[in-house]
């Protein structure tokens, strides 16, 4: 039995999410996909296998990190 093996949860089973990373600095560079904050669909390589240690759920994230002064807008966005 692999580690990941070990995190299967019965009755849990997701096999691929969307994923996608955007960041967006005070200046306005940005990092990563637009899309990523409200269109995910729109992103066509956004399906992603799951590996078995990570097949219970999926998650979106979205945080402000203060980085130096700066401010950092950052979304990560993983769902099935």
């Amino acid at each position: 039995m692999s580690v990941g093996d070990m995190f299967d949860v019965p009755g849990h089973s997701v096999k691929e999410c969307k994923a996608c990373q955007y960041e967006q600095h005070d200046d306005g560079t940005v990092m990563g996909n637009k899309n990523c904050l409200d269109n995910v669909a729109a992103i066509p390589d956004a399906v992603h296998s799951c590996p078995n240690y990570a097949q219970a759920a999926c998650f979106t994230g979205h945080a402000v990190h203060v980085d130096y002064g700066k401010n950092i807008e950052q979304v990560r966005f993983n769902t099935f």
